[in-house]
């Protein structure tokens, strides 16, 4: 699945439709990986919920403040796994951050 945050939310969501059936929680970890937050609330307005995929997409592209978005907002829960991927990707810091949640 391809996401360019270039391009506006309708463009996005026809390359989801053309290149893969629509899953608005794949597009969601997509988008948090990325960072861009007007595609992650048009997702979530999509229906999607799996928060601990999105905190997972989030820690390993290193956002920490979307980090701290899906933990206190959405309750995101799998925090061992985000700092799996924080470290895997070289996110030393937001790993150490999100060691305070565990």
């Amino acid at each position: 699945m391809i996401i360019v945050p270039e391009l506006d939310i309708f463009l996005n969501e026809l390359i989801l439709e053309y290149f893969s059936k629509f899953n608005p929680n794949k597009g969601l970890y997509k988008s948090a990986k990325i960072g861009y937050k007007k595609l992650i609330r048009y997702y979530i307005n999509k229906g999607a919920n799996d928060w601990e995929l999105a905190l997972f997409g989030a820690a390993g592209g290193g956002h920490t403040k979307l980090c701290k978005e899906f933990i206190y907002l959405y309750d995101a829960e799998d925090i061992d796994l985000a700092i799996y991927a924080a470290k895997r990707k070289g996110h030393h810091e937001l790993a150490k951050f999100l060691r305070r949640f565990c």
